[in-house]
């Protein structure tokens, strides 16, 4: 039997998909306590999708479309499928980036050999070349203005064309202008991408170890997490980017083998939180892509592994909700069964509760004042606390203390338990002083400051 606080916690956990229809891809609302299963299940193996898979695509009915590089195809994988239903193979060679459209058009990278996006139309067997490009796409995207985007991490450059103008095949640079920088303009190996409702570009700017915001029309990006950004969560060469329903980001960080996810109450880790390379079901190694079911289960890319890898779903009731005193009116919308009962005692209060068989069915009783506190457990890893422990408890993500562009690395023989590597001219346990000669103001009035050397004179007695 399910108790009325049980009831409500599972509302306020698992408030999943509330999806528009104009939209191919999944994109589901959580609540802010919605936790994934820490052990994945491998949908799709080795044998079929050879080394390193790359690209990732999810349509609304659940179909996985997956880029095999190395046996240079694109496979489409139905939901719960023990093999690819269908393979798309003609005249790729390595491809990468992949999205699906609402209507199952196919949208494919062919740019590392053969410098071109295509089109796989659906039921068809043949290919048309979309756009020309310089190099491969890491990722595709296709906004709701039917604007399709390539994010070409050799040349740091995020590049876009308009679907509708079939005569023309070329794109136009929207982010980063091909060199390799860590200024606002600038990209370094950006890969993937994500554009909102509103047009606004998200980019895993991976060389920089920072996600991107780039609004409509902007060629100055604003950095949301990573370096750069006044939010102390340290990334190490993310390589996607999605967005929730609520515009929360989740990310693949790929340097870290794990996966975070933003909330009301800031980034915390969902996926690989040991951050150990390996090929167990809670680890993950080199993961790339990353993509939403329709039921709000998690699949990414390991790519080091080979493999495509779903983490579940799951409602977590601990800490999320405290009881009431006083008199009121429900309404819940819930999953329960005709079976489903509710306990009361002593407070009055009036629920109306509606099932899922759709008949509405209105209750009374007496409630219990109850206040309910979490006493959470140690956590078996040290290098995580938190509810779930899923929280660094690296001094080095949570503090960010290492100043001047200084590299911090966790110490535990020294008492802050990390230490600072510093820049040239910068010393102190922080890097905080700095004994560089040429300084930005050393030189008053405008003056430019630089080194002279000059060689001892040898011949003076």
């Amino acid at each position: 039997m399910l108790s009325i606080v049980n009831s409500i916690c599972w509302f306020n956990i698992l408030i999943v998909i509330s999806e528009s229809l104009s939209l191919p891809y999944n994109q589901p609302r959580f609540s802010s306590c919605a936790i994934w299963d820490i052990n994945a299940t491998t949908v799709i193996g080795s044998s079929p999708l050879g080394s390193s898979p790359y690209g990732l695509s999810i349509n609304k009915n659940n179909n996985l479309y997956v880029t095999s590089r190395k046996k240079n195809n694109t496979q489409i994988w139905s939901e719960g499928a023990g093999s690819s239903t269908t393979t798309f193979s003609i005249d790729l060679a390595a491809p990468a980036g992949i999205f699906v459209t609402d209507t199952k058009d196919v949208y494919i990278d062919n740019g590392l050999y053969k410098n071109e996006v295509i089109i796989w139309p659906f039921n068809q067997t043949n290919r048309i070349l979309v756009m020309n490009v310089s190099g491969r796409c890491h990722s595709l995207f296709i906004d709701i203005n039917n604007t399709l985007y390539c994010s070409m991490g050799d040349l740091h450059q995020i590049v876009s064309k308009l679907l509708n103008d079939t005569a023309n095949t070329l794109p136009t640079i929207i982010a980063g202008n091909g060199s390799n920088g860590l200024m606002a303009n600038l990209l370094s190996t950006p890969c993937g991408i994500f554009v909102d409702t509103n047009f606004d570009l998200y980019v895993a700017d991976s060389g920089n170890h920072r996600i991107q915001l780039f609004h409509f029309g902007q060629s100055n990006g604003t950095t949301v997490v990573g370096d750069g950004s006044p939010i102390s969560f340290a990334l190490n060469s993310p390589s996607d980017v999605i967005l929730d329903a609520d515009g929360y980001l989740f990310i693949v960080d790929q340097g870290k083998n794990r996966i975070i996810g933003s909330g009301p109450y800031g980034y915390r880790c969902i996926a690989g939180c040991s951050e150990l390379k390996n090929a167990t079901a809670d680890t993950l190694n080199a993961p790339f892509g990353i993509a939403f079911d329709s039921y709000g289960n998690l699949f990414f890319v390991d790519t080091g592994n080979s493999r495509i890898q779903k983490f579940v779903l799951r409602n977590n009731s601990v800490a999320c909700i405290e009881s009431t005193t006083e008199k009121t009116s429900m309404l819940l919308s819930t999953n329960l069964d005709e079976d489903t009962t509710i306990l009361t005692t002593t407070l009055e209060y009036i629920a109306t509760v509606e099932v899922s068989i759709e008949v509405s069915t209105t209750v009374s009783g007496f409630i219990t004042k109850s206040n309910y506190y979490f006493a959470p457990e140690n956590c078996i890893n040290f290098n995580y606390i938190g509810v779930s422990c899923n929280q660094t408890s690296n001094p080095c993500d949570m503090l960010r203390p290492c100043q001047n562009s200084g590299t911090c690395y966790s110490n535990i023989s020294t008492f802050d338990r990390y230490s600072c590597l510093c820049a040239n001219g910068f010393s102190g346990s922080n890097c905080q002083y700095d004994y560089r000669l040429c300084k930005s103001n050393k030189c008053w009035n405008n003056g430019e400051y630089f080194l002279v050397f000059t060689k001892p004179n040898l011949n003076t007695h």
